[in-house]
């Protein structure tokens, strides 16, 4: 960690994230925990803070990588725009990901990002994908779903015929749902 005088641009930059971010990770936590199909996140958004705080800074000493930190931050910040103006959540919160990505491979490098993985894995899965995303994913997968529950049923010799994400049995028509 910096000390001395080198802690200003760190402060800078870090009132800069919260400026940059707030709103964006505002609706986060918010879709977090009114939406059911993002609630995720309130499980692994903490879990992944609290393996970064026990597993610490690597040993060795840090390697910081400043400008593969400013491109990635750079980046993430001209993502944020651009899905500012696109008013695109998804976007928004991808680009604070990426701007902690970029902090981190600024102050400590690569390494520690390396070294990270897991719980940095974590935060980006907490990230939950935009609907258009998940609807074109559901609606193949509830298919498939509904095909092997059939087979299954068939294989107990009950008789059983599938149309679409419902599966037709005597005297009921369960459905798959998404």
């Amino acid at each position: 960690m910096p000390r001395g005088a080198a802690l200003g641009p760190v402060a800078l930059a870090a009132l800069a994230y919260v400026v940059l971010f707030v709103e964006p990770l505002r609706g986060l936590a918010g879709d977090w925990w009114n939406d059911p199909e993002a609630g995720h996140g309130l499980l692994l958004a903490p879990l992944a803070l609290w393996l970064i705080w026990k597993s610490g800074l690597r040993a060795e000493p840090a390697l910081p990588q400043r400008v593969l930190g400013a491109v990635v931050l750079g980046s993430a910040v001209l993502l944020r725009y651009v899905g500012g103006l696109a008013s695109e959540v998804f976007t928004m919160r991808a680009a604070a990901f990426g701007a902690a990505l970029g902090l981190i491979v600024w102050l400590w490098g690569i390494r520690q990002v390396v070294a990270w993985w897991l719980p940095l894995t974590l935060l980006a899965l907490s990230i939950p994908l935009p609907s258009l995303i998940t609807t074109a994913l559901a609606f193949p997968l509830q298919l498939k779903a509904s095909a092997l529950g059939a087979a299954l049923l068939e294989m107990r010799n009950i008789p059983v015929r599938v149309s679409g994400n419902i599966i037709q049995l005597p005297g009921q028509s369960p459905f798959v749902t998404e």
